[in-house]
């Protein structure tokens, strides 16, 4: 196991200064005159924010995560069912295989509805079975009256077919009307059973419908259930999406909708930065600026990296906040999959230059930004507009609006 260096320890500096800030409280506060003007590095961070003048430092911090450009994203599957209630995931960062499970869903309700479907599948495959022994009895009886019918016109033809000289002429037309009428009832009982096949063949084919259509139901449900468990479907590590109402990580018991992604799994190997550049430092930074990238997690561990592209459009950092910040993507010499995850928090510093010169000087702590406009929060709680320079991540070059010396307070919004 590593342990890391602390990062900081007082020294006997810091003790000195800690005592002469005791002093100071004590004593109060006491005008320094004739005193040579102090750069950026040299201010006393006791000393209450005011306009001065100082050598200014071009330097320019921005923070920024580590982020994945390329990754498979597990969404919420449809499921006909929404929202879907979460009933497990795993961690966010944990290690999987592929085929090991992400997220799984909570399927009560489809099992519910799957139970209802089986009921039904069940019900509709008996009341075909049913169906078909009706049927088929009342073909069978309409078959039946149709032989009667063929074996008295049969009958009724025999005795039509009795010469006319044998017999009197009442009985030979009498002969001849039955035969009429035995081929009417014949003719009628054979159209009664070929429409009662035709019935029953309908009828038939709407309940073998219905008994399909409760069988793709389960079969939809079953599949459904099926879908409620996302597994990975190659090794890596999981990246939880962020629940869009809360702002946190996805968690059990969260509701989602279909279309939604819940968990991605990034390729490391496509990993760089992804960093904000606030409004007020506009034009201070283009494509191509080396940078140097020093992750939170690992202080000592300094990396290289070019800037490759920067939004020429400003994002609100959130609804609350006016302040806007335009997204930086940055290329890293070198990444460290093993080490570097997606959402790790990184500091990203510009190389230093030293203008080398003395100007007016105003602490960023008391400048206020509304929409394109610079003000700056004087003591007395006022805002004035100002004109600035160039920034770094203390202090910014005044060019116009308050002299040197005006005391200032830090602004609500800055």
């Amino acid at each position: 196991m590593m342990f890391l260096k602390p990062r900081f320890q007082p020294s006997s500096r810091h003790l000195r200064f800690v005592l002469r800030l005791f002093l100071i409280s004590l004593l109060g506060p006491i005008a320094l005159t004739g005193c040579t003007p102090k750069t950026e590095a040299e201010t006393d961070p006791g000393a209450p924010l005011q306009v001065h003048t100082g050598t200014f430092q071009k330097r320019l911090l921005l923070t920024g995560e580590i982020a994945a450009e390329s990754a498979i994203e597990l969404t919420v599957p449809n499921a006909n069912i929404w929202p879907v209630p979460i009933r497990w995931l795993a961690e966010d960062g944990v290690e999987v295989r592929a085929g090991e499970t992400v997220v799984e869903f909570d399927s009560s309700q489809i099992l519910t509805t799957l139970d209802n479907l089986s009921s039904q599948s069940i019900e509709a495959q008996n009341q075909l079975l049913s169906l078909r022994s009706e049927l088929a009895n009342e073909i069978g009886q309409a078959r039946f009256t149709r032989e009667q019918r063929l074996a008295d016109f049969q009958k009724a033809e025999i005795a039509a077919a009795i010469p006319e000289d044998l017999s009197s002429r009442q009985d030979f037309e009498r002969r001849r009307l039955e035969l009429e009428k035995a081929r009417l009832e014949l003719q009628a009982a054979e159209e009664k059973a070929a429409a009662q096949v035709r019935i029953a063949e309908s009828k038939l084919e709407a309940q073998r419908l219905k008994v399909e259509q409760t069988q793709e139901g389960v079969n939809r449900a079953r599949g459904s259930i099926e879908l409620l468990t996302l597994t990975a479907p190659k090794d890596g590590i999981v990246l939880l999406a962020n629940n869009r109402n809360e702002g946190r990580p996805y968690q059990a018991a969260d509701s989602v909708f279909p279309g939604w992604t819940i968990a991605s799994l990034p390729d490391l190997s496509t990993l760089i930065v992804e960093a904000s550049l606030f409004d007020v430092d506009d034009g201070k930074l283009e494509p191509g600026t080396e940078v140097i990238a020093t992750l939170d997690a690992f202080p000592d561990a300094s990396i290289p990296g070019t800037v490759r592209e920067i939004d020429t459009i400003a994002d609100q950092t959130d609804l609350s906040s006016t302040r806007r910040v335009f997204k930086v993507r940055i290329d890293l010499e070198q990444t460290d999959p093993e080490r570097m995850r997606p959402g790790m928090s990184v500091k990203i510093e510009v190389k230093a230059e030293d203008a080398g010169e003395q100007q007016l000087l105003i602490p960023r702590a008391a400048v206020h930004s509304r929409d394109s406009e610079y003000l700056a929060v004087l003591r007395d709680g006022s805002r004035v507009p100002i004109e600035l320079g160039a920034c770094n991540p203390t202090v910014c070059v005044l060019r116009g609006g308050l002299t040197e010396g005006t005391e200032l307070s830090p602004g609500v919004l800055r």
